[in-house]
């Protein structure tokens, strides 16, 4: 068993609420996947309601009306599908070229909502009929924006897998400019948004203040999963004859930066999101006081929930202590728990990927 320590969050915002109707999303949700034959073995099924998906986005809208919670539901279980048995394995994630092509044919698939021409392949089709379920039942403006925050992802994506071929270290700044893409964080906000039925007006949303704050849920949420799926990558790069795992990994990266042990490099990741956070509260309060639009208001509240939300899903999500399906407690992840405390300095960040939110 692989034992790993974990720093406290500081996250002072009220605990989730269970949606009512989880058991029916996840249900719907792992049929559906079924459906399109993507669990070719009765373990595919296991891992992918290892991530108890469900509890991970209904959770973020517990008031929403679950058909349109599915949408992201589906989405998350698709995404982590997607991770599992694409980006982490098969052809697909060593190549960067098969890498690309696989992204055009989703990003074709889900856009025209056809899948004639491309190979055959179950996340084609699922995506596809994804995407036609969420247009039918939002707006047009919604629907493109969560193409657009898909296109983000492929891009991240081929980038992470290009990585090992270049010459160039990556830098931590560098990397916090990728990491909320490659960690969905944009689409699974949008997704929020889809379920609650929000319409932010646009000059709203890409008001500086605004955005500062739901780039900074983005960055949280994964930067958080940085720090409790760190074993998990270790544990799988152990039992794949890799030395470590292929993609950057920010612990690591903070590593051979300031020199500093692994406990050193959790220990500072954790101070740099809870200088995060702390700085998005400041920022949500000022936005309070602010003549935004109701829905405006409510896409930041729940962009900050949905930290809080993540973080709890997180200590319950078999996934991280049973890393590939078949060793169940494999990974003992020992939780400090979620804290009020602020941490001991709120000074600005020296990353200029996300310094200019001191600036706003």
């Amino acid at each position: 068993m692989t034992k790993f320590e974990l720093p406290p969050f500081y996250c002072p915002l009220p605990a989730p609420r269970p949606h009512p109707d989880e058991a029916l999303l996840e249900r719907r949700a792992l049929d559906w996947l079924e459906s399109l034959a993507l669990f070719t073995d009765p373990v595919n099924r296991a891992r992918s309601a290892n991530t108890r998906s469900h509890e991970l986005m209904a959770r973020i809208t517990p008031d929403a009306p679950a058909d349109l919670v599915q949408f992201g539901v589906d989405w998350a279980y698709l995404a982590f599908a997607f991770d599992d048995l694409r980006t982490d394995t098969g052809p697909a994630s060593t190549d960067t070229t098969s890498l690309r092509l696989w992204f055009e044919g989703l990003d074709y698939a889900a856009t025209t909502l056809d899948t004639t021409g491309l190979p055959e392949d179950g996340f084609y089709t699922a995506i596809a009929d994804l995407s036609a379920r969420i247009k039918n039942a939002t707006s047009p403006a919604l629907w493109r924006r969560w193409l657009t925050d898909n296109k983000s992802t492929y891009w991240a994506g081929v980038w992470e897998a290009a990585r090992p071929t270049t010459a160039h270290a990556v830098t931590f700044s560098g990397f916090l400019m990728i990491r909320p893409h490659l960690g969905l964080g944009p689409s699974t906000l949008t997704c929020a948004e889809v379920a609650a039925g929000l319409d932010v007006p646009e000059h709203e949303r890409h008001d500086p203040l605004v955005r500062a704050i739901t780039e900074a849920a983005w960055l949280l949420i994964t930067l958080d999963d940085d720090l409790y799926s760190y074993p998990k990558e270790q544990w799988t790069a152990g039992h794949t004859d890799q030395v470590s795992p292929a993609q950057p990994i920010p612990i690591s990266i903070l590593m051979r930066e300031h020199h500093i042990t692994l406990a050193h490099a959790v220990h500072l990741l954790g101070q740099i999101r809870d200088r995060i956070m702390a700085k998005a509260l400041t920022l949500a309060q000022r936005a309070a006081g602010r003549p935004y639009s109701s829905d405006t208001h409510i896409m930041i509240d729940t962009a900050l929930h949905a930290v809080r939300s993540t973080l709890e899903w997180a200590q319950h999500a078999p996934r991280y202590t049973d890393p590939d399906g078949y060793h169940p407690g494999a990974i003992d992840l020992d939780w400090a728990g979620i804290t009020h405390i602020p941490p001991a300095t709120t000074d600005p960040l020296p990353y200029q990927a996300i310094s200019w939110w001191w600036d706003v």
